[in-house]
């Protein structure tokens, strides 16, 4: 029998554990906002605003449901911009763009907003662009000039970065490489299927690379769950393996002790695991369940897309392939040292039942403070009650160990006696 008593290498095991869950869905949260639309590459070529513009004017005309919201954009990097003055120049790329500039842009506005789509006179600076002009972030209504042309500063978003968005009009006739579909009324923001039939329909889809960015969001958001996922399987397990273990008919009095908690456990851990599941996409059960190559098929798909994709990455791109994978090796870590919790932490006394539930609790509130600064947290029920049930079913668990021990050693006692 396990030893019931708290250590400290339980404690640094369970805050291990909580604090890698904890980062890696900060860091999956961070992604997020830049996998709810599916990108679309052009290599050679690609859509001008003009044709974009006329393409959709005629979907309207047509009343055509379904349609995504598009955002064409291009990126001139080491572009020297200005104040307009013959000194205050600096380096920063250009990123010009047709649509919504909250599709392409992510970062949290410190000051001002966004022009409205179609201004072409309105700009937006990162920090460190607005800082290398004029030291200051507070530079609303500022000129800045590029190529000659003037704009105004409608607002400044947090980033280490240098970069400008500024909007075209629909008279451009250049083609822009990039484009950003949003489906409004589809799960996640769409997927790759909704948009090669889009692409398709407007005469688009030549030479088009596609990467399902929210189908990788609704996975990393999948993977967050993870260690709930796996505290849900142990109480599951564990409660079943301690009913199973009734057979002698001294410790059938002891099924009281699991008769009201046992069904109500199993039910919770259901309910907080079904918190996973919420948002499944439909795209993603295959259409005949005797279709057994349809994940194969999938996941190798997704995989060259993405490793296509990232031979011409844009800093938009950099930033992701760094952040996914740290998140991922980050919940992947968690996973594990929640196993090793599973299978090595016992909780034996009511007190420390009370002390980790507040430990957990902490932990959370303190993750969730820490990275308040940094673009915040956001904590679904199923994580932060998840850890709490499994610890009540621990000490359930543990206690009902005794309790049957108990009863089968005073009835072997009371039959020695007779």
């Amino acid at each position: 029998m396990r030893r019931t008593d708290i250590k400290l290498s339980w404690i640094v095991l369970a805050t291990l554990a909580l604090y890698a869950w904890c980062m890696g869905l900060h860091l999956a949260q961070q992604a997020s906002p830049e996998t709810a639309s599916v990108s679309a590459r052009w290599m050679t070529g690609g859509v001008s605003p003009s044709a974009l513009y006329m393409q959709e004017a005629r979907f309207k005309d047509d009343r055509l449901k379904g349609m995504p919201n598009t955002t064409l954009w291009r990126e001139t990097p080491q572009q020297w911009i200005s104040d307009g003055g013959e000194y205050n120049k600096t380096h920063a790329a250009v990123i010009e763009l047709f649509g919504r500039m909250e599709d392409i842009c992510r970062d949290k506005a410190l000051i001002g907003g966004f022009p409205v789509a179609g201004d072409t006179t309105g700009c937006v600076l990162s920090e460190r662009t607005a800082h290398d002009l004029w030291g200051s972030a507070k530079v609303t209504g500022m000129p800045v000039v590029w190529r000659g042309k003037t704009y105004y500063v409608y607002g400044v978003v947090k980033s280490g970065d240098s970069f400008m968005l500024i909007q075209t009009d629909t008279d451009d006739n250049t083609a822009y490489p990039y484009m950003q579909l949003r489906f409004p009324d589809a799960l996640h923001g769409g997927n790759r299927e909704l948009a090669e039939r889009y692409l398709n329909a407007a005469g688009f889809l030549q030479g088009a690379e596609l990467l399902d960015m929210p189908t990788l969001g609704w996975f990393m958001s999948f993977i967050g769950f993870m260690p709930a996922l796996l505290l849900g399987a142990s109480i599951i397990i564990s409660i079943i393996k301690r009913l199973s273990a009734i057979s002698a008919p001294v410790n059938k009095t002891a099924i009281a002790v699991f008769a009201v908690s046992a069904p109500a456990l199993v039910v919770s851990a259901l309910y907080l695991m079904g918190g996973a599941f919420a948002d499944f996409p439909p795209y993603l059960i295959p259409p005949k369940w005797s279709d057994f190559d349809f994940f194969g098929e999938l996941i190798v798909g997704s995989i060259n897309h993405m490793k296509a994709w990232l031979l011409y990455p844009t800093g938009r791109d950099i930033a992701l392939a760094f952040t996914v994978p740290a998140a991922m090796l980050l919940l992947l870590a968690a996973c594990s040292l929640t196993v090793i919790c599973i299978t090595r932490v016992s909780i034996g006394t009511w007190r420390s039942c009370v002390l980790s539930i507040l430990g957990v609790f902490t932990v959370m509130f303190a993750m969730a403070v820490l990275f308040n600064g940094n673009g915040g947290l956001r904590m679904h029920t199923t994580v932060w009650l998840m850890p709490c049930l499994w610890v009540v079913t621990n000490y359930m668990i543990t206690v009902s160990i005794s309790v049957w021990n108990a009863i089968a050693r005073s009835g072997e006692t009371c039959q020695s006696k007779e």
